[in-house]
Order: structure tokens, then sequence, then C-alpha cells
């Protein structure tokens, strides 16, 4: 979503110059996630430079931890949040837990999560923390505030109600999940206005659902072979393209890696055609989301007969249904016609 959001400069001060001054913790902190983040991209472990950075800031964390006075300051609760992220993005996810689960102690000594400013990006990062060990290993969020609204958030008047992308589908989706989805299609058919105009989605819409989404989608509870499961971990997939660019981070995502792939498995195999249309999407989706470089063979199976059931030859016809679902062009259609023309085309072809 890089380059059609815009994010307000004065959103929050949790990084700022006096928080770096006054805390060589934090300094640490920040080269070590930046650090990691670039080793993370390029594929290698941690470099030497991250793990002495990483030391530094576990010794000075400690040390906050050990002082009345600092061990509730921004500062503090700052490195924990930089650590758990990186660990949750390397795939260490008993470190993040742990990192988690401090920051949760922390949080209830500043009178909770009722404590935090909704909106703000303090609890933006505490939330994406709950939601990526979620979505790795199934944890439980604690960060979630005891009233959820199933409410579309985004959404506006008959938006919220006519989906005529299911209206081939025998049986409609959960009300709720197409409240998320009709949040997810604002923003993504928002998202293509403002890449055509030069228009900017306001940071704020994005940033809601960008925690709001998944939070909805991790505490419904779905019947783990049927369609609408299959809906669910999509659209977490779906936000997983949109908000982590990291390549590869896709195979350490087990546990929605699991429930995606018992989902698709369980449909109907080649699917009925009524059926055939949000599958091609689904099954899209979920090799550019987690399967990107693992495990191909039962996805490409599927894919393959899904294509062949729509009479799908080129990549334009694939794109038209594509499209007819949550979509954004310059997001998806590169690295979705190079997946179609890879895998579906030899074999459609005459």
């Amino acid at each position: 979503m890089d380059g059609i959001t815009s994010m307000a400069s004065t959103e929050s001060d949790f990084f700022c110059i006096d928080h770096l001054s006054e805390h060589p913790g934090m300094i640490h902190s920040i080269v070590f996630a930046a650090r990691a983040f670039y080793d993370l991209s390029v594929g290698i472990p941690f470099s030497n430079t991250a793990q002495f950075h990483l030391s530094k800031s576990l010794q000075h964390l400690q040390l906050s931890l050990n002082d009345k006075t600092e061990v509730t300051k921004d500062t503090t609760i700052s490195i924990v949040i930089l650590l758990a992220t990186a660990a949750i993005l390397s795939g260490e996810f008993a470190t993040a837990e742990k990192h988690r689960d401090g920051l949760y102690s922390l949080i209830n000594l500043r009178g909770g999560v009722d404590s935090i400013p909704p909106g703000s990006l303090i609890e933006h990062k505490i939330q994406t923390i709950d939601l990526g060990l979620a979505i790795g290993v199934g944890s439980e969020p604690c960060f979630i505030r005891k009233n959820i609204s199933w409410s579309p958030h985004l959404a506006r008047g008959s938006r919220t109600s006519r989906f005529p992308e299911f209206d081939m589908l025998r049986r409609r989706p959960d009300p709720r999940l197409l409240n998320v989805w009709a949040d997810l299609r604002e923003l993504s058919d928002a998202a293509d206005r403002a890449s055509g105009t030069g228009a900017k989605i306001p940071g704020h819409d994005f940033s809601r659902l960008n925690t709001s989404v998944p939070y909805r989608l991790v505490r419904l509870d779905c019947d783990p072979t049927s369609l609408d499961e299959v809906l669910r971990a999509c659209m977490l997939g779906y936000m997983k393209i949109l908000t982590v660019k990291i390549h590869g981070i896709g195979r350490k995502m087990v546990f929605l890696a699991a429930r995606m792939k018992t989902a698709l498995l369980a449909q109907e195999a080649p699917p009925f055609v009524e059926h055939a249309r949000v599958l091609f999407w689904a099954l899209i989706i979920t090799r550019l989301s987690v399967f990107e470089d693992f495990d191909h063979e039962w996805l490409q199976t599927l894919l393959m007969e899904t294509a062949s059931v729509l009479g799908l030859n080129t990549w334009d016809e694939a794109r038209a249904i594509l499209k007819e679902y949550l979509w954004i062009d310059t997001v998806l259609d590169k690295p979705a016609s190079q997946v179609f023309k890879e895998w579906c085309i030899p074999n459609t072809c005459p």
C-alpha cells in the first residue's frame, strides 16, 4: 500500500528524538530491528551487527525493567515492541510470545489495555504483535478490547448489504464475514481509484482496518472445512499481502498455512461451477500470501483444475474473474499473472 496511503506525521511521538536521547536501549533496538528486517528481506540469518544490537537492547531493557521509574515508560515499552515484532517476522514465535507476555504485564502496570488511547500508534503496534502470533501459531489475542463491533467499519449504505460476487453460492456466507469483506472491498476499490488518480487513501482508514479486520477474522470460529473458513483465511492472507513485504515470511505463518490448506483441500475437487470463481480467487491469494515458495504441488493441482472448470485460457480471462473479488491492480496483477501463466496456461491451452 506504499504510495497510496497518507499517514499523519503527528500521530505519535513514540519514536521521537527525546526518547532516543534519553534511553540508549531505544537506539540499539531500532538499529537491531532495521538490520534484522534487512537480513530477513535478503534471506540471510541475523548478521553480527543485528546480534550485537540485540544483545545491547536486551541489556538496556533489563536495566529499565529493574528500575521502578523506567519500567512503564514509553521507551521501555517501545523496546519490547520492536523485539517482539522482529521475533515474529523471523519466525521465532516462542521468543515473541515471551516478549508479548512481558509487554502485557507492562501495559497492565499502566492500567491495562483500556488505558491506551484507541487509534494510537501504541495500540496499533501491540495489536499487530497479537495478530502476528495469532496467525503464526494460533495464540489467543490478549490486547483485544472487551467489545468488538461486528458492523462494517468503512463500508456504508448498499455496499454493506449487496454482494453480487457471492450470488452463485449455494449458501450465503456468515454475515459477520460479509461485514469484514465489505470493509476490505471498500479499501481495495479506494486503492484502485487512488492509483489511477494520484489521490491518497486517508492513513487513519488503512491503519484502522489494519487491526480491526484481522481481529474480527481471528475471533470468528468457522467450520475448518467450510467455504466460510476459506474466505476467512484468505482475507487474513489478503491483509498479509498488503502489510508485510518480506518475501518468504509466509512459510513461517504455520497456523494460517495449515488452516488454508485444510479448508481448500476440503472443497469439492474439481469444484462445482458455482464455487469455482471464488475458489479461483482464494487459490491465487493463498499462493501469493502464504505459500510463496513451498508446498506447491497440491495448490497447483487445485488451481489448474479450477481454471479448467472455468475455461480460462488467458491471463485477461483470469484477471476478469479475480477483479470480481478483493483485488488491487497495482499490488496483485504482476505476481498473479506470473503464477497463472506458469501454472495454468500450459495445461489449459490446446
